[in-house]
């Protein structure tokens, strides 16, 4: 009976031994804050392997370990022999917000563009765990990291809110892209029939540049035609129906100006058999 209790507080004497040879420490880290253990604390550091039993509370790298969401959990590490050297209770916490403002209530930005809006927490040491983005109609604009994404014509709402239910709003108005003339129809630049603005908010054709009378037809031929084969695309790519064409073609000097527009651009034209067929085209904003 003796030599067994001996038996016993030996054994226990061997495992106080043991668990006494593993580090334990209780760490306290505020959401996104990160704790370095000591490459001195531990023996061959370099080759322990890290664990962490909550990975939605905290992540570990390399003895490095940061506090990605409330709560509490256990880290630990392990030498090659598969044995646990180290244990870390920690226990993150988060300054919980009152307030969430953002940088605008309200934009308009053009199809294609983007926008980006920033945010402001309250008070000013408020964790900004669980943030979530969103656009009530992605049709509309998209949204990533405030990053608002311009997708089509139309009005949607961007909120920002956290897991507390505190949410900001955002309402977005996408428009029409409009034109940039200069950009899309530069390469004619220089020709005699072309002309277009440095700011890229108009341009011009015109079949008779020079303005030679109607009796001189073959000195401007070449332009008219130049004009015949470009236009009609120009007036296509800006969205307009090909009956604006056919009446440029059936306009006459008395008529006087002539008009047509969309929601992007403005085409004006007026003929005259001494100076040909002159068109306008301006961005309608």
């Amino acid at each position: 009976m003796k030599r067994g209790l001996a038996l016993i507080l030996v054994l226990a004497m061997v495992f106080l031994l043991c668990a006494c040879g593993m580090k334990k420490e209780a760490v306290s880290l505020e959401y996104g804050e990160t704790y370095s253990v000591e490459a001195e604390s531990l023996d061959d550091f370099d080759t322990l392997t890290w664990e962490s039993a909550d990975e939605a509370v905290a992540t570990v790298k390399k003895g490095e370990i940061t506090a990605v969401g409330p709560g509490s959990t256990t880290v630990s590490a392990s030498n090659k022999e598969g044995k646990q050297v180290a244990e870390y209770t920690v226990t993150a916490t988060v300054v919980p917000v009152t307030s969430i403002v953002l940088s605008t209530n309200a934009c308009e930005i053009a199809e294609g563009e983007s926008f980006q809006l920033s945010y402001t927490l309250f008070p000013e040491n408020a964790s900004d765990y669980g943030l979530n983005w969103k656009s009530a109609d992605p049709n509309v604009a998209t949204v990533s990291d405030g990053n608002i994404s311009a997708v089509g014509v139309g009005q949607t709402t961007i909120s920002i809110s956290n897991t507390d239910g505190f949410i900001a709003t955002c309402s977005v108005t996408v428009n029409k892209a409009l034109p940039n003339f200069k950009e899309l129809y530069g390469e004619w630049e220089g020709n005699s029939w072309f002309a277009v603005g440095d700011d890229g908010l108009w341009m011009k054709f015109d079949t008779n540049p020079h303005d030679y009378d109607s009796d001189s037809i073959y000195l401007f031929l070449s332009d008219y035609l130049a004009v015949d084969e470009n236009l009609p695309n120009v007036l296509k790519d800006l969205g307009f129906k090909s009956s604006v064409y056919e009446q440029m073609n059936k306009t006459t000097a008395m008529m006087g100006v002539q008009k047509a527009e969309n929601e992007t651009a403005v085409v004006s034209w007026t003929y005259h058999p001494d100076h040909g067929l002159e068109v306008m085209i301006e961005v309608n904003d």
